[in-house]
């Protein structure tokens, strides 16, 4: 009898412990998706470089880790022209400067904040950010200062660029 009471447990235990794993992923699956520190970085600088940020439509998000991301977005410009490109950003981890971006990409060119680059390896035109921009970053920690403001990290939810 006893054993039989030991198995009934055991199986009640298990049950809830099954249960509440569901239930656990089911609730975890309905929140929109999150992404690191990279990607709310990268989402600021991006939303700080484009002339009209409330027309920013985020598509996908691919990050790379530990310290690259992808953002493919599409926005208005002066013109009223709908237009789509990404931006790519890499980071590191330097010991005297703290956190900084190594390398900021457009597919696209962006104001006069880049400049063209071919990549030989890829066979394609890219605009980088140009260096001392850049630096200008660095040196400004802006990375350290927009992970003080606890930048936004929902991700959109993929779809279709049109």
């Amino acid at each position: 009898m006893e054993k039989i009471l030991a198995n009934k447990r055991l199986v009640v235990i298990g049950s809830l412990i099954l249960l509440s794993a569901v239930i656990y992923y089911f609730v975890k699956s309905c929140a929109p998706p999150q992404g690191s520190i990279n990607y709310g970085i990268c989402n600021t600088f991006l939303e700080q470089q484009l002339t009209f940020p409330n027309t920013l439509d985020q598509t996908f998000v691919e990050e790379y880790p530990p310290s690259s991301v992808r953002i493919y977005y599409k926005y208005v410009d002066s013109y009223g022209q709908v237009n789509f490109s990404y931006i790519q950003c890499s980071f590191a981890n330097d010991p005297e400067k703290g956190y900084i971006a190594k390398d900021i990409s457009f597919k696209s060119p962006v104001k006069e904040i880049t400049e063209k680059f071919y990549d030989k390896e890829r066979k394609r035109t890219i605009y980088k950010l140009k260096p001392e921009l850049l630096d200008l970053f660095n040196q400004s920690n802006g990375a350290a200062v927009i992970m003080s403001q606890d930048p936004d990290l929902t991700q959109p939810v993929p779809r279709a660029m049109f």
